[in-house]
């Protein structure tokens, strides 16, 4: 059970969370998100990762 004052301490986090407008951006790759994500080990190679870019650019 929460308090009134932990509620209402996670109110203020949501709302500080929350998306305000959009971002334009105006070049391709200029903004996105991104991601590493661990795939295996070669032998002789090392690990191998994969990186994933989401150009977010509107056409």
């Amino acid at each position: 059970m929460l308090t009134g004052a932990q509620a209402a301490a996670l109110e203020c986090k949501q709302e500080d969370n929350a998306a305000h407008g959009e971002i334009e951006t105006g070049h391709p790759s200029h903004l996105g998100p991104q991601d590493t994500f661990y795939v295996s080990t070669i032998k002789g190679a090392g690990r191998i990762y994969q990186q994933t870019f989401v150009d977010t650019t509107e056409r």
